[in-house]
């Protein structure tokens, strides 16, 4: 079913859908009804965009969740185990390292920390160099 109404278009108006009918090869009032076909769609499409993101948004935390659970386990799982490693590790040295050789725990441990931030972060510093230095004159020892 079709209705037919009256639409004032400004002069400039006029002028585009013209434009547009004589490129198209089509009438003034099929151009019109085309642009609006193209509107509507347009509108349409805008008024449901939110609700294509979150169903995307959704689909894609469902895909996501288990492996970004997964690398947060890992995770959990590498700092228990570089705990454990250091507290052992200065377990260990309280309990071998002659009594007249022990450093103070708290400054070797602080200095390890600091190697071990700048090794994580990837900086090739000094620090790094010197434990390689270190490396290399115990190797040197044995």
């Amino acid at each position: 079913m079709s209705k037919r109404i009256s639409i004032t278009f400004s002069d400039e108006q006029v002028q585009s859908i013209e434009k547009i009918s004589k490129r198209e090869g089509k009438s003034f009032a099929d151009t019109v009804r085309s642009l609006c076909d193209e509107a509507i769609k347009l509108q349409v499409s805008n008024d449901n965009i939110n609700l294509i993101t979150e169903i995307i948004d959704e689909r894609l935390r469902s895909i996501l969740k288990p492996q970004v659970e997964r690398l947060a386990s890992l995770s959990a799982k590498g700092a228990i185990m570089s705990a454990t490693s250091t507290f052992l590790n200065a377990q260990a040295l309280a309990d071998f390292v002659p009594a007249n050789k022990q450093k103070d725990m708290l400054e070797a441990y602080e200095k390890a920390r600091l190697k071990g931030v700048a090794y994580v972060k990837g900086r090739v510093t000094d620090t790094e160099e010197e434990v390689q230095e270190a490396i290399k004159r115990e190797v040197k020892r044995k």
